[in-house]
């Protein structure tokens, strides 16, 4: 027996929602981007400092909240056994999938938040060894590292 979805209309409203989420915070970070390089990019280094933690901080709560949910998205499927889980808002009447598909992607989702949480490891590791220590002498000793 074949299954499907049927969405309510509060529940494609929903689902529209979700999915142009991505694209709205696509657009701040590009409107952001351009913030940052007419204000901030101008600075000396010693004022920018605290404004890259900032983008850090940012970069590092996207990422972690993106491999939480496809995580989340992942136990859901597994545990259903079917895809869409079950709570799912969609915009169109949609077949349930059971059975290997379902597997296949839990199996995805769970790759996404692993490919996620390496790609927040290595943005962690490149920020801890940048060599700040030729700035940061311009800042304390008043010594140039420029020409």
């Amino acid at each position: 027996m074949t299954t499907y979805i049927t969405p309510t209309y509060r529940q494609r409203f929903v689902a529209l929602l979700q999915s142009l989420l991505p694209l709205g915070a696509a657009y701040v970070c590009i409107f952001a981007a351009g913030l940052y390089r007419d204000w901030v990019a101008p600075l000396p280094i010693s004022e920018q400092l605290p404004w890259i933690r900032l983008v850090l901080f940012t970069a590092t709560v996207i990422l972690a909240a993106f491999a939480y949910l496809c995580y989340r998205a992942g136990q859901r499927v597994w545990h259903s056994g079917q895809w869409p889980a079950p709570g799912t808002a969609v915009l169109f009447k949609t077949r349930v999938h059971t059975g290997w598909w379902a597997k296949l992607n839990a199996i995805t989702f769970y790759f996404l938040a692993l490919i996620t949480v390496a790609a927040l490891a290595y943005l962690l590791k490149f920020v801890v060894t940048i060599d700040l220590e030729p700035y940061l002498n311009e800042v304390v000793h008043g010594i140039s590292c420029g020409p």
